[in-house]
């Protein structure tokens, strides 16, 4: 698997474990848009707020805006939603950074963009438990789990008994 895939993929299931998982250990049906009544509150970003916090944290202002696809009037309803509209390795490679440094530089922006957005109010979360979608993530997280990035199959394994005590009767579906 490629860097950038498996670091997608170890990202993605990341999250999923740690954002999308029930008190019970299954995972949630979803996410509400909306915060307060405005679509993205919780996950968007202006022009501004992005480079207070790059420079927060000492990085260069103007390689992150480009890095995140960041634009004074907004990418989005007039602010931004952070993505990376170039590959990491690319992006260094045409920046002549060393890949290793920019990937710890990123790190330490990242940590303060996800600092600002955990302060701010959260989105409702819909704890419903839908065993056809609990199903494909655990069946994306085994697939992921075959690259062995170590740590990750405990919630492979425990997500599906939960789903089958709690969705089951007698050993059949309802």
């Amino acid at each position: 698997m490629a860097t950038a895939l498996r670091r997608t993929a170890e990202e993605t299931a990341t999250c999923l474990l740690k954002t999308f998982v029930t008190s019970q250990g299954a995972f949630v049906a979803a996410f509400d848009a909306d915060t307060e009544g405005e679509e993205g509150l919780t996950y968007v970003f202006s022009h501004a707020e992005v480079c207070e916090i790059v420079a927060s944290v000492g990085h260069d202002v103007q390689r992150f805006v480009r890095f995140l696809g960041v634009e004074e009037q907004g990418n989005w309803e007039g602010t931004n939603v952070l993505h990376e509209p170039v590959p990491r390795e690319r992006f260094a490679r045409d920046e002549a950074l060393d890949p290793q440094d920019f990937a710890a530089a990123w790190d330490e922006v990242r940590s303060a963009l996800r600092a600002r957005r955990n302060a701010r109010p959260q989105p409702g979360v819909d704890d419903k438990v839908l065993t056809d979608w609990n199903a494909l993530a655990i069946r994306g997280l085994v697939a992921a789990a075959r690259d062995p990035w170590a740590g990750r199959r405990w919630a492979c394994a425990r997500a599906p008994r939960l789903d089958r005590r709690r969705h089951t009767r007698c050993g059949r579906a309802p």
